[in-house]
């Protein structure tokens, strides 16, 4: 019970300095998140009860330092890059792959399964997302809808 106080606690602190910068630094922020999601994932297969629990804490705490350090490094440049992929990915179903010559930061996004979301019915596609930030390599899991505007947007 002392270990679920202490991850609560954690978590509670973790997300209320997230909240206040994400405004100010957007990457950061979702790299930390999404870092923490996956370590906190990752951490949770090993250990039984309490270490169950102690190693998913742990394993979030480094995916959302690794994350938040890769999310800090994409520039403006980047995140077009990335932007584009990401939209030519989820239109035509094929993985695409970006690179910023500049900065020698590059991704992938490879499109899953597709079809109607049952609440909206907009069409929505799987996707994974890697990117590689200064060697560090980062990877997220996702879902995006097609708005009524053919625009894609990033729900989950």
């Amino acid at each position: 019970m002392a270990a679920r106080a202490i991850v609560m606690v954690t978590l509670a602190a973790f997300l209320m300095t997230a909240c206040s910068e994400i405004r100010d630094r957007p990457n950061e922020t979702a790299g930390g998140i999404l870092g923490a999601v996956a370590g906190g994932l990752i951490g949770s297969q090993f250990g039984g009860g309490t270490g169950q629990i102690v190693a998913g804490a742990l394993g979030g705490i480094l995916g959302a330092w690794a994350g938040s350090e890769a999310g800090r490094s994409l520039d403006e440049d980047d995140r077009r890059y990335a932007s584009q992929a990401h939209e030519q990915a989820f239109v035509s179903g094929q993985t695409m792959r970006w690179n910023n010559p500049d900065t020698k930061n590059y991704g992938t996004v490879q499109p899953g399964h597709g079809g109607p979301d049952a609440a909206s019915g907009a069409f929505c596609r799987e996707f994974k997302s890697i990117i590689v930030v200064e060697g560090v390599r980062q990877e997220a899991y996702g879902t995006a809808c097609q708005q009524a505007d053919g625009s894609w947007q990033i729900v989950n």
